[in-house]
């Protein structure tokens, strides 16, 4: 009998502890509106991105990024207009995975294709022409969130 009833605690417990970790701590959706001011530099080849991007996520798990500005490389300073919508899912708490993400390049961006910025960005430049996914930390500071992989925050907005 006293088998049963610590099984039985035991189940309860386990099963009130998924629930809250499901409920109150495990996002199953992002939803929020972001922009900010946004700052590249690659150590390499010395190319500098300087601009504004904006970021959102929905909870039917879809999301749009913008980003605006200049991209000086090797002297010459080229206009950077990118819009891209995409798709994403949480693979755990605080990371996401960016998928299907359809590219709308404008038609006064002259930025070209060996820009290789920061890995993370490869979904608004499609440096790798067969991109799938890309995986990102997504850490929130009151208004503030950073997006980066592991602790490497490559760009922050506020909402």
């Amino acid at each position: 009998m006293n088998k049963k009833i610590v099984t039985l605690l035991l189940f309860t417990f386990i099963l009130a502890f998924e629930v809250i970790y499901v409920c109150f701590i495990y996002e199953p959706s992002y939803n929020f509106v972001c922009d900010g001011e946004f700052s590249y530099s690659d150590s390499e080849s010395k190319d500098l991105l300087d601009g504004n991007i904006s970021f959102s996520l929905n909870d039917k798990m879809q999301g749009h990024a913008e980003m605006t500005g200049y991209l000086t490389k090797n002297g010459v300073s080229q206009d950077v207009i990118r819009s891209v919508d995409f798709k994403y899912h949480v693979v755990a708490p605080k990371r996401i995975v960016i998928y299907d993400a359809q590219l709308i390049t404008y038609f006064h961006d002259s930025v070209d294709e060996s820009f290789s910025p920061e890995p993370i960005l490869d979904f608004l430049f499609f440096r790798n022409k067969d991109l799938k996914e890309i995986n990102i930390s997504v850490h929130k500071i009151k208004n503030t969130y950073l997006f980066g992989r592991a602790n490497n925050f490559v760009f922050a907005c506020t909402s």
